[in-house]
């Protein structure tokens, strides 16, 4: 069933990435985009983010991790959610600059997770 679920998922991905990614690009702003992706962050709650971080940049080079995480600042600058990220995730806001650390949301994921969970009451 695992496997079956993995396969599943992996289609899904895929052809989202293939077919509403462009769209994605064609017919929003950069600023529309950081607002719909911000949106999306915004409402995800803070134990899928908490579990899903670390499972989406497993899967990613160190410079995907970091233009990932890039976009998501950039998505949600100036909000908690910005802050909460920082302080689970190693690195300077402005991580183009440094070399990024792998993900530390590992450590302290119960403080990381219980700040953001505040922040979203």
């Amino acid at each position: 069933m695992c496997k079956s679920i993995k396969i599943t998922l992996d289609q899904h991905i895929f052809l989202e990435e293939l077919e509403l990614w462009p769209l994605f690009d064609k017919h929003f702003s950069i600023q529309e985009q950081d607002k719909i992706v911000g949106r999306i962050i915004g409402t995800t709650g803070a134990e899928v983010l908490q579990s899903m971080l670390p499972w989406v940049t497993s899967a990613l080079s160190e410079d995907e991790q970091t233009r990932m995480m890039d976009a998501w600042k950039q998505a949600t600058k100036n909000t908690m959610f910005d802050e909460w990220v920082n302080e689970c995730w190693k690195g300077s806001p402005d991580s183009s600059s440094m070399e990024r650390a792998k993900p530390s949301l590992h450590r302290g994921k119960s403080n990381c997770l219980t700040s953001f969970h505040q922040v979203n009451i």
